[in-house]
């Protein structure tokens, strides 16, 4: 009988079907997407990294949560009134979050939408599996221009050369999205 631990689903069933994989585990319930999203809530974090993401307080109930913090670059992706996506606008002068993570579109002062913090959580979590991204170590005063150069030369299979195949999967889907499109979060 397999172990069940608190806040991870059930697996039922896992197989294959054809030429697909199946995977049946507890159904639960929204995602932090769609709760964000039915409360009106539109914004893009802007500065995500490592740094930003805290466990509730040791001992508490709350100790294995997971906390996103530091909303300082966050800015809206959706006008509240029309619900329509922000315009696209570039501004080369302008760079808004932590180069290493930052998205390649925050490198070239375009303006952020969902695509850029999803592209910023692919660097977090290479960063997280391989201690290092390809990009570390540049200095001087030109270090941003640097690590875009290395960022838009690093193809996803060297980026993820030792992750899992999903990593890879990931990081081409997110930095494949146009300005306005809504992530496909049903693929996997």
């Amino acid at each position: 009988m397999p172990i069940h631990t608190p806040r991870i689903p059930r697996v039922h069933y896992k197989g294959q079907q054809g030429d697909f994989y199946i995977l049946v585990m507890d159904m639960l319930g929204p995602s932090f997407w769609d709760v964000w999203n039915s409360f009106g809530q539109s914004f893009v974090h802007g500065d995500v990294k490592p740094e930003n993401f805290l466990h509730g307080q040791p001992g508490s109930v709350d100790e294995k949560k997971l906390y996103l913090i530091d909303l300082g670059l966050a800015s809206k992706w959706k006008e509240s009134t029309s619900s329509q996506h922000v315009e696209y606008d570039q501004r080369p002068d302008i760079f808004r979050g932590t180069i290493r993570y930052a998205s390649v579109h925050a490198h070239l002062g375009r303006t952020a939408s969902r695509r850029d913090d999803l592209e910023s959580l692919a660097y977090t979590l290479i960063f997280l599996i391989k201690g290092r991204l390809p990009w570390q170590g540049y200095q001087g005063d030109n270090k941003s221009f640097l690590v875009r150069k290395k960022k838009m030369a690093t193809s996803p299979e060297l980026m993820c050369c030792l992750c899992p195949a999903p990593f890879k999967h990931f990081l081409e889907a997110v930095t494949n999205l146009k300005f306005d499109e809504e992530p496909n979060n049903s693929k996997s």
